[in-house]
């Protein structure tokens, strides 16, 4: 799935990670295929990461930086 990225001119995975900003621990990461990012695919898993948050974590402030 390392598809080619005209931007680097070459093949390669963009990798997407999501970090707590207060301990700086991974909370997630994906590996996504080289071509180009859409938002709606990005948003797809920031909507899952968010909600498995909120479920163990409900009292908690969320700030989404990007």
């Amino acid at each position: 799935m390392a598809f080619y990225n005209h931007h680097y001119r070459s093949t390669c995975y963009l990798p997407l990670m999501i970090f707590d900003g207060a301990s700086g621990g991974l909370i997630a990461a994906v590996l996504r295929p080289g071509k180009r990012p859409f938002g709606d695919e990005n948003a797809m898993i920031m909507r899952r990461v968010l909600k498995l948050i909120r479920l163990h974590f409900p009292d908690t402030h969320i700030l989404v930086r990007g």
